[in-house]
């Protein structure tokens, strides 16, 4: 086997905890999208996907 095949590939699960009711999950979910490491963009195109996805999701 070349050294590609037995390459190790590793999952980290994190509980980030969650919005304590209805009116949180727009904020929450705004901070979320908006971590540099959740997306990896300049900070006005990823304010502006964190703002269209918080505001889309949170309704439903």
């Amino acid at each position: 086997m070349s050294d590609n095949a037995r390459r190790k590939v590793a999952i980290v699960l994190f509980n980030l905890g969650g919005p304590d009711g209805p009116d949180a999950v727009q904020p929450f979910l705004f901070n979320l999208f908006n971590d540099p490491a959740i997306i990896r963009l300049p900070n006005p195109l990823r304010w502006l996907i964190a703002k269209i996805i918080s505001s889309r999701r949170a309704p439903v």
